[in-house]
C-alpha cells in the first residue's frame, strides 16, 4: 500500500515534515552533565545552545533513527533494541538497532496491567519465551488500544479504497488499451456482391490495420474501412479514481493534496486544511518525542545516575512550517520588547545573513525604554568594553581565568571584566543556595518544635483562638538569623573580593568597607519573613485538623516546607544570598567612587531565559552616579522585576 503513488505522497508529507523539524534535548530541571550526555548519545543539540557541536561518525544518528521510527505510521509499531557501551566508565548509548515488524513473531503484555513486557523475534526455539524484554526496547506504537501493542497503521482506514483503486486502475488501463483508438471495421458497400474470398481478405485487412507513417493498404472491391468507438454512456473510471484518492487524503487529514483537482476550493479553505494537518503533525511528533524521552533518555539517565535523577526531555518544534526571519521582523520583535540585542542574537544574525564575524567586543546598547530613577543623570556614560558571556561550564571542568604575564593592559582590563561577570557570581550563588537548602531542615527544626509546642498548648486548652497568637521565640529567631546572615556574609565576601580583583585588573587599588552590617540587616528582614511563613503554615494546618491530629498535621506541613526545593524557603534563601552579593559589590563600588576610579555604572540582567519585560527594558541602562544606580537596584536586583526577590540583576562599574 505504501508504494501507491498517492499514499506515498501522504506518508512523505508526514515523515519529511517531522524529520525536518527542530529536535532538541530540553535541559530544564536537570544537571548540565546529564543533559549533555543524553544529547551527545542521541546526536541532538541541547536547547538554548545556538552553536552546533561537532559531527558524530559513531553511535546513534538521530535522523536515521527518526526515519525508521516513522515507519510506525505504516506498520502501527516499530521497535529498537538499546545497546550500551560501558568501556569509558559511563553507560553510553552505542546503538539503537532496528527490530522491524516483519521480524517479530509475538508481542507480550502483562495480563493484569496491560503493560508492554517484550517481544519474541521469528526463528526462536520457544515462541512463548520473551527474547527481548521491554526494558531493552524503545517501542513506538501508533494509536494503541488496550493491550494491542501492535498499534494501528495509518493506512488501515484506507485499505478498502486502496483495494478498489487497484481494480479500477486495471479497468482504466484495459479500456484505454482496447478502445482508445477505436476498432477497425470493414463494411460492405450497398449494391456490392463480394465473393467469400473477398470477405476473408477484408477481415484479414481489418485485423491487421495499424497506425504508422507508412501504414496503408487496399481493400477488395465493394468494401470500406471505418474506426468505430464506444457509443452510449460508460462509467467515468477516472472520476472514480479521483474520488478514491480524495477519500485516502481525507483519512490522513491531507485534503490539501486534492486542491486543484476538485470542483471547488479557495485559499481560505486551503489554510483551514493546512491548520488541521499541522495539528496532526504536531501530535504525531510529540508522541515520538515522548517515547524517546521515556524509553531512551530515561534509561540513559537511570543507567548512570539511578531512577531518581531528573530526565531531560526530547522536544520538537517548528513542525510543518518554516518562519522566515527578516530584518523587518527582527526590528518589530525588538521594538515590542520580545527580543533584546545580545551577543547570541547578533551572532545568529551574522551567521544567517552570511555577514563577517565581529572584530570588536560587543557593547550592550543603552535601553531606550528604561525610565531613569529620580535623581539619575540621563547622560549616558561611556560603556565598558564587554565580551560575550562564556558557555556554561560543566562540573569538574574549570576555565582558565587568570591572564598570562605577557598580556597587555587592554587585555588585562578586558579579562578582568569577563572574569567577574555573572558566571562566577552565579556559580557561587547556586552553590551557597544548595548548601543552605540542604542544611535547612536541621536549621529549621528548633522553629518547628517551638511552634508545635504552641499548637499542643492550644489543643490542650481546647482554644482555637490561641492559634492566631503563634509566634517564633526570640532565641529561635536569633539562631535562624545567624545561619542566614552567616551564609549571606560568605557570598558577600566572595563578591567583594571578586570585584576588588576586577579593579586590580583595571589597574586600580580599592580598600572597601566591611559588608557584614548591611548583610545582617537584610538577613534580619528575611528571617522574620520566613518565620512568618512557618507560623502561617502551622496555624492553618492545626486549625483544619484541630484535635488530636493537630500537632502532627502542623509538623508535617512545616517539615514539607523545610524539605521543599522550591517555594517560600527557596525564594528566601535565594533572596538573602542575592542581598549578600549585592552588599559585597556595593561597598567596593562606594570606595571606588570616593576615589574617582569609576566613570559610570551599567545595569546587567542575567538569566535571560526567565527575564521579565521590566528587566529587559532596564538591561544595558547606564548611570553616572552610584546613588542613581542603587535607586533602581537597592537590595536585591531590579526593584521593578516581576519576579521580586528572585531577580538576579546587578550593576556593573565602568572602570577608568
Amino acid at each position: 500500500m505504501r508504494r501507491d503513488a498517492h499514499l506515498s505522497a501522504v506518508l512523505a508529507g508526514y515523515s519529511l515534515q517531522i524529520r525536518r523539524a527542530t529536535w532538541q534535548v530540553d535541559p530544564a530541571g536537570c544537571r548540565p552533565e546529564v543533559a549533555q550526555l543524553v544529547a551527545d548519545d542521541l546526536g541532538l543539540p541541547v536547547m538554548g545552545v545556538d552553536r552546533p557541536t561537532a559531527a558524530r561518525t559513531r553511535g546513534v544518528s538521530w535522523h536515521e533513527h527518526l526515519r525508521s521510527a516513522l515507519l510506525s505510521m505504516v506498520y502501527g509499531h516499530f521497535g529498537f533494541e538499546l545497546q550500551a557501551d560501558v568501556s569509558s566508565g559511563r553507560a553510553r548509548l552505542a546503538g539503537l538497532w532496528e527490530r522491524p515488524p516483519w521480524s517479530i513473531y509475538q508481542i507480550f503484555a502483562d495480563p493484569i496491567s496491560g503493560q508492554f513486557t517484550g517481544i519474541n523475534q521469528a526463528g526462536q526455539r520457544d515462541p512463548r519465551t520473551i527474547t527481548i524484554p521491554a526494558d531493552r526496547l524503545a517501542w513506538y506504537c501508533r494509536q494503541r488500544e488496550g493491550v494491542n501493542w501492535a498499534g494501528t497503521s495509518m493506512l488501515r482506514a484506507v485499505f478498502p479504497q486502496w483495494l478498489i483503486k487497484r481494480e479500477m486502475l486495471r479497468v482504466a488501463a484495459t479500456s484505454h488499451r482496447r478502445f482508445g483508438m477505436g476498432v477497425p471495421v470493414v463494411e460492405e458497400l450497398p449494391g456490392a456482391n463480394p465473393s467469400p474470398q473477398q470477405h476473408a481478405e477484408a477481415a484479414r485487412f481489418a485485423q491487421s490495420a495499424s497506425v504508422g507513417e507508412q501504414s496503408g493498404g487496399s481493400l477488395p472491391p465493394g468494401f470500406t474501412l471505418k474506426l468505430v468507438g464506444l457509443t452510449g454512456s460508460t462509467p467515468d473510471t477516472l472520476a472514480f479514481l479521483n474520488f478514491l484518492n480524495q477519500e485516502m487524503s481525507r483519512a490522513a487529514l491531507m485534503q490539501h493534496l486534492d486542491l486543484g483537482t476538485t470542483a471547488t476550493g479557495s485559499r481560505a479553505l486551503g489554510e483551514t486544511f493546512m491548520d488541521s494537518w499541522h495539528l496532526a503533525l504536531e501530535t504525531q511528533a510529540q508522541e515520538l518525542a515522548d517515547v524517546a524521552t521515556r524509553q531512551i533518555a530515561a534509561r540513559l539517565v537511570a543507567w548512570n545516575w539511578g531512577p531518581d535523577e531528573p530526565v531531560p526531555a526530547v522536544v520538537v518544534s517548528g513542525i510543518g512550517s518554516e518562519r522566515q526571519v527578516t530584518a523587518q521582523s527582527l526590528q518589530l520583535l525588538m521594538s515590542a520588547g520580545a527580543l533584546s540585542a545580545d551577543p547570541g542574537l547578533e551572532a545568529w544574525v551574522r551567521r544567517e545573513y552570511r555577514l563577517p564575524e565581529r572584530e570588536t567586543p560587543w557593547t550592550p546598547p543603552a535601553s531606550k525604554t528604561a525610565t531613569p530613577s529620580p535623581g539619575a543623570d540621563t547622560k549616558p556614560a561611556e560603556a565598558p568594553p564587554a565580551v560575550p558571556k562564556p558557555a556554561a561550564v560543566l562540573p569538574g571542568k574549570r576555565q582558565a581565568r587568570r591572564p598570562t604575564a605577557k598580556a597587555s593592559a587592554g587585555q588585562l582590563r578586558l579579562f578582568a571584566s569577563a572574569g567577574s561577570s555573572g558566571d562566577e557570581l552565579q556559580q557561587q550563588w547556586e552553590q551557597a543556595k544548595a548548601e543552605l537548602l540542604a542544611e535547612w531542615p536541621d536549621t529549621a527544626q528548633p522553629m518547628v518544635d517551638d511552634l508545635a509546642t504552641q499548637v499542643q498548648a492550644a489543643v490542650d486548652a481546647d482554644d482555637r483562638s490561641r492559634l492566631a497568637d503563634l509566634a517564633v521565640g526570640v532565641a529561635v529567631l536569633a539562631g535562624l538569623h545567624a545561619v542566614l546572615g552567616g551564609k549571606a556574609t560568605d557570598v558577600a565576601v566572595l563578591a567583594r573580593d571578586g570585584l576588588v580583583a576586577e579593579a586590580a585588573g583595571a589597574g586600580h587599588t580599592v580598600d572597601p568597607a566591611d559588608p557584614e552590617p548591611d548583610v545582617h540587616a537584610a538577613a534580619e528582614v528575611f528571617t522574620a519573613a520566613v518565620a512568618a511563613a512557618y507560623v502561617a503554615t502551622a496555624s492553618k494546618a492545626a486549625l483544619v485538623n484541630f484535635g488530636d491530629s493537630a500537632v502532627d498535621a502542623a509538623r508535617t506541613a512545616m517539615d514539607a516546607m523545610s524539605a521543599a526545593q522550591t517555594g517560600v524557603v527557596a525564594d528566601t534563601a535565594g533572596a538573602v544570598l542575592s542581598a549578600g552579593q549585592n552588599a559585597g559589590r556595593t561597598v567596593v563600588m562606594q570606595a571606588a567612587e570616593a576615589d574617582s576610579l569609576i566613570t559610570g555604572w551599567t545595569a546587567e540582567e542575567v538569566n535571560d531565559k526567565n527575564r521579565c519585560l521590566p528587566c529587559s527594558s532596564i538591561d544595558g541602562h547606564t548611570y553616572s552616579t552610584l546613588d542613581a544606580a542603587l535607586a533602581d537596584y537597592p537590595v536585591i536586583g531590579f526593584k521593578s522585576c516581576a519576579g521580586g526577590g528572585r531577580c538576579r540583576g546587578r550593576v556593573n562599574p565602568v572602570w577608568k
